[in-house]
């Protein structure tokens, strides 16, 4: 079995892999990375050399990279087939901080660099401040706010059902949060306001696809169901990046990836708990099934993360966005979570629980198909995952 992940180190270094095989299998993938140009990091060199002739369990292999490498790269590619997607994908335990973790008031929580082991995670936790708690819902406007959106298109539809609504507004009003999380909400709503409406609608939208799936969800503990910080981890990464209004560069691009990672840093250390749901949150909410998500490329993630994953697509097709001129009509939106459910990106279930809570009657999601025809026409001048280099090789092919 050959296992394969990715990790960005920096500028120049890539933590690609976990190898377990024999040494044959082994020494033709590396002569066939070999041949794509990639050289080993000088300090694994003559470990990788010594294996020659004989069996081995694990390897960490670190390229040096003139680039990053993507789940779908050249590489990698002459895998598929051979080996199961998630297989190839399969997700190491550590993951390693591209950029540093910095708090709201500029204190440095973590660098760049840092392995995110269980052994810096306790360390990290241990060395965290005490702050006061307060209850979300009396915080601020959020209250008001939330409830100003809920009336707006096309949440007026999937909340039309007062008493639904008025029990997911119970469930949101016994979630409380300590200080720092909640400044974090002032932060976008003074400096990004459509990163503040989307963690608090994308919140209020799973807090509610969680009722339908979950059976008891309504009755669990604060501590045990999701909060507004998905993207908590925004707050590391510069306003220029998230108010851009044309392509990233590559650089912009994985500076905007790392808000996973350092939502799942900033987290555990403010609610002292890595394994804390709304940990596990912020760090998988851009995975997906197929193992073509980040940061860990992982096919498995916590069911809450899973809903808010579709949560979170959904609301970001339908909402203002700097990167596009208008927004995805719902149709259209409902198409492109149903295509993700196609490929296997996320569960059915919670994509039809989504499509049942966009009509009026609210149907069961075994009472109903789903379309798969696509009939909503993308906005025009999108920009979304595009970088300035994916812009000019469509140019070039136009050309």
């Amino acid at each position: 079995m050959i296992y394969i992940s990715h990790r960005c180190l920096g500028e120049n270094y890539s933590f690609v892999g976990i190898f377990e095989c024999d040494c044959g299998k082994t020494q033709q993938l590396l002569d066939g990375f070999l041949l794509f140009g990639w050289a080993f990091h000088p300090a694994v060199s003559k470990e990788i050399q010594s294996l020659s002739g004989s069996l081995f369990d694990f390897v960490k292999i670190i390229w040096k990279r003139s680039h990053h490498l993507s789940s779908d790269c050249e590489i990698l590619r002459p895998l598929r087939g051979y080996y199961s997607h998630c297989e190839v994908s399969k997700v190491l335990s550590e993951l390693v901080l591209q950029y540093p973790v910095y708090s709201l008031d500029n204190r440095l929580i973590l660098s760049a660099g840092t392995a995110l082991s269980d052994q810096v995670l306790e360390e990290l936790i241990l060395r965290a401040e005490d702050h006061p708690a307060y209850f979300l819902m009396q915080y601020g406007t959020v209250k008001k706010d939330l409830l100003r959106f809920l009336s707006e298109y096309p949440y007026h539809t999937i909340f039309h059902d007062l008493r639904q609504k008025n029990e997911m507004l119970r469930m949101m009003e016994r979630v409380h949060l300590v200080l720092p999380v909640l400044r974090s909400l002032d932060y976008f709503k003074r400096y990004d306001h459509h990163t503040y409406r989307h963690m608090l609608m994308v919140f209020a939208l799973s807090e509610m696809l969680a009722k339908e799936l979950i059976p008891g969800y309504h009755a669990k503990e604060p501590e045990t169901i999701s909060s507004p910080t998905h993207d908590i981890g925004k707050t590391c990464v510069p306003l220029s990046i998230l108010m851009k209004r044309t392509p990233l560069t590559k650089s912009e691009f994985h500076q905007l990836q790392h808000h996973t990672v350092a939502g799942y840093v900033l987290t555990s250390y403010y609610l002292k708990n890595s394994d804390h749901v709304a940990a596990r949150v912020a760090r998988d909410h851009h995975e997906r099934k197929t193992g073509t998500g980040y940061p860990r490329g992982a096919c498995e993630v916590d069911r809450i993360a899973e809903i808010v994953i579709v949560s979170d697509v959904y609301d970001a097709l339908i909402s203002p966005r700097p990167y596009r001129p208008v927004s995805y009509d719902n149709r259209t939106a409902l198409e492109v979570i149903t295509e993700m459910a196609e490929k296997g990106e996320v569960g059915w279930d919670i994509v039809k629980t989504l499509i049942a809570q966009n009509r009026i009657d609210k149907p069961k999601i075994d009472d109903f198909t789903v379309s798969t025809e696509k009939r909503g026409l993308h906005p025009e001048g999108n920009v979304h995952g595009l970088t300035v280099d994916d812009v000019k090789k469509k140019q070039r092919i136009v050309a």
